[in-house]
């Protein structure tokens, strides 16, 4: 660590002095530094140890030894309190006098990672996590210690991810009023609510890439595609939260790209990088009396027959045959291809024309074919698209990170549409259930952006 003095009149600076440990342990890495009002520099390092640096001076005068299991990411002094952040998750508080004894201690939950940043306002203490969240404590007003008796808020101030995100979906009717739900390759859900844009739940899945998602209507079942080629199924229960895992099963060696879950929430189709489909049933108490088993998820089928990835697949409305829906999907080439999933076989897509459709993220129709003889088609590769509630308005997201609206059905040759610049790269765009926003995520840039339709 090293000082440096300033010049304002050639604005330049130039080395001053250095660190005198003298026998104290030095750190590989010195993670955070800040000054107090009395020009006191408060250091954290990866030992897990605050310094103390008196007067402005490079010697140590008091310390923090292993005030944390692991790097100290962030120091603040407050009202004869040093306030310390770890990546173990701990906000620590010591007093400030010769013997820095620990105050108090406030543990962050562990889906949230460890304490990156603080900041004090308005009588409130701002923490930002790894985990890519904001939470907030308001600070006691009594006593010597600012975290004596304190918790954190209920709610965060918002949350989100912090690796690739590319799984999108919303949720129509949505018992926890949240109508958006992400998934990352960071392990991480999140569920939003569009109208007060507050976060609503979150889960934490360590070791878990998802890829893609889909849910019930109400979002108690949520289903996910990951990179390893697993696909999962989670219930959540209504009362208690409690999250149990149904399904956890791999189905192929490449990632799971797509995921649909049949709006009677008894089929689950998952389309993948190895040009698949995979289809999971949930049995019926008939069969599994016959068979002597127990009702729950199975392996229907494969489908096969794309030429390339299969990137999305959609689900009748209404049952098509003998109660069962029909299923759509496309690929990157791009084709589209239409399934009877109880047979797993291919079915002739021209008569089927005038299906309603439960989602609409299929990137080829023929209602739609006017997107792909625009411009922003010809000179990008089409990564997502969807249909408003209404059915008038159709948005595509391009990897080039446009964002492009246009009117429903589109059919004409050259149509004119609104283009934004959105992300580097358009993962995924969903209609909110009300059809006055939209939403897109942008892949390696862990963003998810809200659109107000006007």
């Amino acid at each position: 660590m090293q000082w440096w003095k300033p010049y304002p009149q050639s604005a330049k600076i130039t080395p001053f002095t250095v660190a005198d440990c003298e026998s104290y342990l030095k750190a590989k890495y010195v993670v955070c530094a800040m000054h107090n009002e009395k020009g006191d520099l408060m250091t954290g390092d990866s030992n897990g140890t605050v310094y103390i640096w008196g007067d402005g001076g490079n010697r140590i005068t008091n310390f923090v030894k292993h005030g944390h299991d692991g790097p100290v990411l962030c120091v603040l002094y407050h009202k004869g309190c040093l306030l310390t952040g770890g990546r173990d998750g701990n906000l620590s508080a010591w007093t400030w006098d010769k013997n820095m004894d620990k105050a108090a201690t406030l543990h962050i939950p562990p889906s949230e990672g460890g304490v990156r940043t603080l900041l004090l306002r308005e009588g409130h203490l701002i923490v930002s996590t790894t985990m890519n969240s904001l939470l907030s404590v308001t600070i006691a007003t009594t006593g010597p210690c600012p975290l004596d008796g304190v918790s954190l808020d209920p709610i965060p101030i918002t949350q989100g991810h912090y690796d690739e995100l590319r799984a999108l979906t919303v949720i129509p009717d949505s018992f926890l009023q949240a109508d958006v739900l992400t998934a990352g390759t960071d392990g991480v859900l999140c569920k939003f609510n569009s109208h007060s844009h507050a976060p609503v739940w979150k889960l934490f899945m360590k070791g878990m890439q998802y890829l893609c998602v889909d849910c019930s209507t109400i979002g108690d079942v949520i289903v996910l595609g990951t990179k390893d080629g697993r696909v999962l199924q989670l219930e959540i229960d209504q009362n208690s939260l409690q999250v149990m895992e149904i399904v956890k099963e791999k189905v192929s060696t490449n990632a799971i790209l797509c995921i649909s879950l049949s709006p009677d929430n008894r089929w689950i189709a998952a389309g993948g990088e190895d040009n698949s489909i995979y289809l999971f049933r949930l049995s019926e108490q008939q069969e599994e009396e016959e068979e002597g088993g127990a009702v729950g998820w199975k392996v229907w089928g494969v489908l096969k027959g794309h030429g390339r990835q299969v990137v999305c697949v959609d689900w009748t409305l209404q049952p098509y045959t003998d109660g069962v829906y029909l299923l759509r999907s496309c690929s990157a080439t791009p084709e589209q291809k239409f399934w009877n999933v109880l047979t797993c076989q291919e079915v002739d897509g021209g008569q089927l024309t005038t299906l309603t459709w439960a989602s609409s993220t299929c990137t080829l129709d023929h209602l739609v074919t006017g997107v792909w003889r625009s411009k922003q088609a010809e000179t990008a590769r089409v990564n997502a698209m969807d249909v408003s509630p209404q059915h008038t308005l159709v948005a595509m997201g391009t990897n080039q990170g446009l964002l492009s609206l246009y009117r429903f059905p589109c059919t004409k040759d050259k149509v004119f549409s609104h283009t934004y610049s959105a992300h580097q790269t358009v993962q995924a765009v969903r209609f909110t259930p009300s059809g006055h926003c939209l939403f897109t995520v942008g892949g390696h840039d862990s963003a998810l952006f809200q659109w107000k339709l006007i």
